[in-house]
């Protein structure tokens, strides 16, 4: 087979979001198809460009949409002062954005390059079918525009919901389920990463959803970095990889719990710290130094993919806290399952224990629940303790590699477009 898959999210650029489509495309690869990606150039504003993953095998087709001397302000290696200085720029503006919903990001202008180059691949030799994988929403325009067009089948897939994208206001929100709802009559196939997600679009867009999970990378040859960046002590070492969201995932409740222990027992910075590596937000700077600790709280900021593995073969334990309000079930990161794989034991934040995340985490015997203060309270007194049943099944967690949600997603796509 033929595959073009449309992505934003595609290494080298270091976000859990490249993960999805390159597993894809390895997979698919490796099972003797040829695969093509077509994505936009990365910019500084797009985050660190050091995910350094093999695309042996792959035809990547990177088109560039701003000017030239963006482009050369691309990141190479590490978390560079031009990234940083633009995830404060859209931390600053991020009211303004999202008032303005998908009119407010800038990455609307790579819609029309995309289109050129795609079509040009297209008048080439047949290809099977398109898949666009979203957000952000334009790849999906793009996908459809180049199914009409060229009539090849296309597979539309959601890594998220679009609400957050969606200007506040019933009317605002009733217009743009309308335009989801008429421009996906021409997909083939619609699927995203969960069954609760699945759930909320098949409301949304008023027909079945299939579910493929982000799963973990697996067959991938990574240099894991001697220098993970956890300190080498006797520290119990609570460890998160990954991007908090204010009231969605956020790690108030730990931090409270922190400082509360650590106001009663100074010494506890001797006995346990708690890693962050991901962007570093302001809201969670300013947290931290308003709780006063600086001595327990590390935020080491963004690092190469391969130092994120070493970093959770490392932990003690790490973090997942799971997603909050909005009503919405089934968000589920890509992080998750790399925790699984890690084999070390995971905290779960959370006020239900039957979200998608804790069941897939539980099935697996792979972690703990704390619902309540006094739950986390209880862990850090004794954390050790409250992981030593913590058992993992590996059988179960091998059900989540990458390459296997691959290829069962590459199975129900040939059963929608009639294809071996």
């Amino acid at each position: 087979m033929r595959i073009l898959i449309v992505t934003h999210f595609f290494p080298p650029l270091n976000v859990v979001s490249s993960l999805r489509p390159y597993g894809w495309a390895k997979a698919w690869s490796a099972q003797g198809h040829e695969v093509h990606i077509l994505t936009p150039a990365k910019y500084a504003y797009d985050g660190d460009s050091n995910l350094d993953l093999s695309l042996e095998s792959l035809e990547v087709h990177e088109v560039k949409y701003l000017p030239e001397w963006m482009t050369r302000a691309r990141p190479e290696t590490g978390s560079t002062s031009r990234s940083r200085r633009w995830q404060w720029a859209k931390y600053a503006t991020r009211r303004i954005r999202s008032a303005l919903g998908a009119l407010g990001d800038p990455r609307n202008l790579a819609y029309s390059p995309l289109v050129r180059r795609g079509q040009e691949l297209l008048a080439g030799d047949r290809f099977d079918f398109v898949i666009s994988t979203a957000p952000p929403p334009f790849v999906h325009r793009v996908g459809r525009t180049l199914a009409g067009r060229s009539r090849v089948p296309w597979v539309a897939d959601y890594r998220d919901h679009w609400d957050y994208e969606t200007p506040p206001g019933a009317l605002r929100a009733t217009i743009r389920r309308r335009i989801e709802q008429r421009r996906l009559r021409r997909a083939r196939l619609v699927t995203t990463v969960s069954k609760g997600l699945a759930s909320h679009l098949e409301l949304e867009l008023r027909r079945p959803v299939a579910v493929s999970y982000n799963g973990y990378l697996d067959g991938e040859s990574l240099e894991n970095s001697a220098k993970t960046g956890i300190a080498t002590d006797t520290r119990f070492h609570l460890v998160y990889t990954g991007r908090f969201y204010p009231t969605r995932r956020d790690p108030r409740v730990l931090l409270e719990s922190l400082a509360r222990m650590l106001r009663d027992d100074p010494s506890l910075s001797d006995r346990f710290a708690f890693d962050v590596f991901g962007v570093i937000e302001p809201w969670l700077e300013r947290i931290v130094r308003q709780l006063r600790l600086d001595s327990v709280v590390h935020l080491h900021g963004t690092v190469p993919y391969a130092q994120s593995i070493s970093a959770q073969q490392a932990a003690s334990a790490l973090l997942f806290v799971d997603w909050h309000g909005d009503g919405i079930e089934g968000i589920l990161s890509g992080k998750l399952f790399e925790y699984l794989q890690s084999g070390r034991p995971i905290v779960v934040i959370g006020d239900r224990e039957h979200t998608e995340a804790s069941q897939i985490i539980q099935e697996c015997r792979a972690g703990v629940l704390l619902r309540t203060a006094a739950e986390v309270d209880g862990f850090l007194a004794s954390p050790s303790k409250k992981l030593e049943q913590c058992v993992p099944d590996r059988a179960c967690i091998e059900r989540f590699s990458r390459t296997g949600q691959a290829r069962e997603l590459l199975s129900q796509i040939g059963k929608h477009i009639g294809a071996s």
